[in-house]
């Protein structure tokens, strides 16, 4: 008997016993959850090959079942919202930094160091009002160039949320200076009226 017989015999076998095979593995990994994550974790974390495949094997699943896994996560979201809700407050208590890291490579391509270093070259103050922060959290927020993508320095969130309201247009800027130097002499201070 060749090989290709046997296989094909073997296939044959598993088509006709395929629901009686995957009952007796779904009732087995009921009984004992813990014994086959462990399981899988270890093969997964011992064959990087084996990895590699898998994670390739899904990337090409979600690709052709986009709409389908898009469902299924909305519904399984809606099911356990809260509990998906109170984990990730649970991460963001105990690793503040790690999500700050995160969110400084992603939003501005800036490390840690980068941070700090600008922070340092600074002298820890508002690169606008040269205050330090204030507030509840006591950070320097990251100003950048929303056209070129490139951080120009560390602001207090006063100034930070200025420049985003003037949309950054120096045009905009000088005229609220000029206001700023003519409303003193139009409301004196304390009056709450305006002078004609």
């Amino acid at each position: 008997m060749n090989l290709n017989s046997t296989q094909a015999r073997q296939r044959r076998w598993y088509l006709r016993n395929k629901d009686r095979i995957n009952a007796r593995n779904r009732a087995r990994r009921k009984a004992d959850p813990e014994k086959y994550r462990e399981r899988s974790r270890a093969l997964y974390a011992a064959s990087p090959e084996r990895r590699e495949k898998q994670n390739a094997i899904a990337r090409r699943w979600r690709k052709r079942n986009r709409a389908h896994k898009l469902k299924a996560d909305r519904t399984y979201y809606r099911r356990n919202c809260d509990a998906l809700r109170a984990k990730a407050r649970e991460y963001r208590r105990k690793h503040p930094a790690a999500l700050r890291d995160a969110s400084l490579r992603r939003l501005y391509g800036l490390s840690p160091n980068g941070y700090d270093e600008l922070h340092r070259k600074q002298g820890g103050r508002c690169a606008v009002c040269r205050l330090p922060p204030k507030g509840r959290h006591k950070r320097l927020h990251v100003d950048h160039c929303h056209t070129r993508k490139r951080v120009r320095g560390l602001l207090c969130g006063p100034c930070n949320t200025a420049l985003g309201l003037l949309g950054e247009d120096p045009k905009r800027f000088a005229a609220a200076v000029r206001y700023l130097r003519i409303s003193p002499l139009t409301t004196p201070r304390g009056s709450g009226r305006i002078l004609a």
